[in-house]
């Protein structure tokens, strides 16, 4: 079954925490979906985790190893967050076995901080070349407390920057547009915000798109 509108959150288990598994859906639409319908689990599972505490929500893995990600906007008008926690794949399904054959009650505490910050996108263009025409090459700034930022995606920035330092030296038939995207290990925060701001005539322009990524 398709995962990831609210008709997968039945009202009857309201109160419950909701142990959803990953998948297409984006992170945050899962826990608003589980907000809205007041903490529920999908319909496409046989089982229910009770809680001592109401609207909560679980997310485990559907490949090995731990989640890495976000609940990208601040809010959704698909519902409220609610409290939100992941597991591996090995955790996940080993508590979804143990809820299939007997009632489990847990309670799930979550410390988080909630901050604002700023932060830009870096954008260049070429004045030579085609402007109607526009070959676009990027690549993401940040990177996660886990991984190495010289592999994710200092490999990837610093290989864009020297492309650019170098570009000068040749001839482009078509204009060449470089961006350095910033927040995307926050769920494509800063590539988004520019796609989203393009009209359409400026999106046709773009002719073709080469992300440099690890």
């Amino acid at each position: 079954m398709l995962i990831g509108v609210q008709e997968d959150f039945p009202p009857a288990v309201k109160g419950n925490i909701a142990l959803i598994s990953r998948g297409a859906c984006e992170f945050g639409l899962k826990v608003a979906y589980a907000g809205a319908s007041g903490a529920a689990v999908s319909r496409s599972s046989d089982w229910f985790i009770r809680a001592d505490m109401a609207q909560a929500a679980i997310i485990y893995n559907n490949l090995p190893g731990l989640i890495v990600g976000t609940l990208a906007s601040p809010s959704r008008p698909q519902g409220p967050y609610v409290p939100v926690g992941s597991l591996s794949l090995e955790d996940g399904a080993a508590l979804a076995l143990a809820a299939a054959g007997e009632n489990v009650t847990g309670t799930l505490r979550v410390v988080a901080v909630t901050e604002n910050r700023t932060t830009s996108n870096v954008i260049a263009t070429t004045k030579l070349g085609d402007k109607g025409n526009i070959v676009f090459a990027g690549g993401h700034t940040d990177s996660v407390p886990a991984g190495p930022g010289i592999n994710d995606n200092g490999s990837g920035s610093i290989g864009l920057l020297e492309v650019a330092l170098r570009l000068p030296a040749w001839g482009v038939s078509n204009a060449v547009r470089m961006g350095w995207w910033t927040a995307e290990e926050f769920g494509l925060v800063g590539s988004e915000h520019y796609v989203s701001r393009l009209s359409a005539e400026e999106q046709q322009k773009i002719a073709l798109y080469l992300n440099v990524d690890m």
